[in-house]
């Protein structure tokens, strides 16, 4: 967080923007998030981004939602990229979009976030949003393990003890 780099009236609007969203006033929401988004807020990078992914309080819009993940990104925030992706796969308003969450995976995973790591790595063993390879799950299971991610160790040893990618 930049929270250092924001002025104290700043940071009162970032509190509005989010009790904003969470009385479901998405439209003053967006244009509270945008304005802080514009100053270099990472956070409101992200949330910005998410309302363009969704439609809250701003047109649906994917190529601006990609945009503002990837300034938020570039500063070192990935959080709730990953936690977008998740959303997209868990959603219950239609079938997962694992398109849009391997992309969302990839941001997070390129910027070494472990969990962003195994959940490309769980897209390549499934072929969900990426043909199916388990090569290529291996390498992204291998990087998470070597963070300490349980889940992705796990998946690494599946991936043995099956030779899926890897010797048996």
């Amino acid at each position: 967080l930049l929270v250092s780099l924001i002025s104290p009236a700043s940071a009162e609007t970032i509190e509005d923007a989010r009790a904003a969203y969470s009385t479901g006033n998405y439209v003053e929401a967006a244009k509270l998030y945008r304005a802080l988004a514009e100053r270099g807020d990472t956070s409101a990078q992200e949330w910005i981004a998410f309302l363009y992914l969704f439609g809250r309080g701003v047109p649906r819009d994917t190529h601006e939602a990609h945009r503002w993940f990837h300034k938020a990104a570039d500063q070192g925030a990935v959080g709730l990229a990953i936690i977008t992706g998740l959303t997209l796969l868990l959603s219950d308003n239609g079938p997962p979009d694992y398109d849009e969450a391997v992309w969302l995976f990839r941001l997070g995973a390129d910027k070494g976030n472990a969990e962003a790591q195994c959940q490309l790595g769980l897209r390549y063993a499934n072929g969900q949003g990426v043909p199916q390879g388990y090569a290529e799950a291996v390498q992204w299971f291998r990087m998470a393990a070597n963070q300490g991610h349980a889940d992705a160790q796990l998946n690494l040893g599946y991936a043995y003890a099956d030779g899926q990618g890897v010797p048996q």
